[in-house]
């Protein structure tokens, strides 16, 4: 329990400065937070049992504000392995179901689903394979238990189709047993275009689900919330990096050709679009699953202009606001401060030569 309370409030303060609601002297708060919280660690790791695996995943939460940001990989792997090793991906047999009550069967899905969201944006993000293949899945989705869960439980859910979505993707295309399917280049750019109308009705439904949700909240309350993923410019952006991620040059297509490759420096500057969006809002989070998706955006611009896909003139702009994200992280993130400064040379260099 203490662990779980020093950890949250450590999350929290990551949050507050992300908004721009903590003092310059309670920067290091977060940090205070955690420190207290890990002393308790060692016994949280004893226990091997649901309630280790809840602390890891705040753990995990928390270590993406870590400016070195390596352990997030690691943390992700041993919830995963805890959670397979205690059968918490099948869903429950009506014996041992009797037994418990719907908050506790409702408990246990959920905690499966956090923590194959948050294993699976890992993999996403750093292009490599998942812990937990979909098909080992049969528990249902977390259902809300009261009216005043409806909202959340809704969010979360989006939040699982995605994940689900992108790891669909990286399997088609991105994993290395594509190449070993002998697949002709007709089939190639048919597994493309069904993960295309797949991602497009999934995001034509959440769009439309966001739209009736904002229609029923105030201008006040849409204005004065600090969380980002009730945003519908970040649901747009999420639509573009995941088509980022589908169009780019993967195991499936190698080279793609010029007509995708356009669609892919279309996506490129319209995620940018977004992102930039949701920085200037203060709805950004600056850890390092962001820095890596920037720097993703950024190096397939390059890749699209070395490539004659998108207007020199056009990509200037997001070059320049990409150096300033990145710029914005802190002191701390020497690789973000780094990789800012390879940015600046780049938007420099474009401007001369235009």
């Amino acid at each position: 329990f203490i662990f779980k309370v020093y950890m949250i409030m450590a999350i929290g303060c990551t949050t507050l400065r992300r908004a721009g609601m903590l003092l310059k002297d309670e920067d290091e708060l977060s940090e205070h937070l955690a420190f207290l919280a890990m002393k308790k660690f060692c016994h949280i790791m004893s226990l091997q049992d649901v309630e280790t695996i809840r602390c890891l995943l705040l753990l995990g939460i928390y270590s993406f504000f870590e400016s070195k940001g390596w352990s997030s990989w690691t943390i992700s792997g041993i919830i995963m392995r805890l959670t397979i090793g205690m059968g918490l991906n099948r869903d429950l047999v009506a014996k041992k179901m009797k037994k418990m009550t719907v908050i506790e069967v409702e408990a246990r899905y959920r905690l499966f689903w956090s923590a194959y969201c948050f294993e699976r944006l890992i993999a996403t993000c750093l292009g490599r394979a998942s812990a937990i293949d979909d098909d080992d899945i049969t528990v249902p989705l977390p259902r809300p238990l009261n009216e005043a869960e409806k909202e959340d439980i809704d969010v979360t859910n989006t939040m699982i189709r995605l994940r689900r979505l992108a790891g669909r993707i990286y399997k088609q295309v991105h994993s290395t047993s594509v190449s070993k399917k002998k697949l002709t280049p007709e089939e190639r750019i048919e597994v493309i275009n069904g993960l295309r109308q797949e991602l497009d009705t999934v995001f034509e439904n959440e769009k439309l689900k966001m739209k009736q949700h904002n229609c029923t909240t105030t201008h006040t309350e849409i204005t004065n919330t600090i969380s980002f993923h009730s945003s519908d410019i970040w649901l747009a952006m999420r639509h573009s990096q995941l088509m980022i991620l589908l169009y780019r040059p993967s195991v499936l297509i190698p080279k793609p050709p010029i007509e995708s490759l356009s669609v892919l420096g279309q996506y490129c500057l319209e995620a940018w679009k977004h992102t930039y969006t949701l920085y200037q809002k203060k709805l950004l989070p600056l850890n390092w699953i962001t820095l890596f998706r920037t720097l993703t955006i950024c190096n397939i611009i390059l890749y699209c202009l070395c490539q004659w896909a998108i207007d020199l003139i056009e990509s200037k702009i997001e070059i320049q606001q990409c150096a300033e994200i990145l710029e914005h992280f802190g002191s701390k993130w020497v690789f973000a401060k780094k990789c800012a400064e390879v940015f600046r040379n780049i938007s420099n260099t474009i401007l001369e030569i235009s």
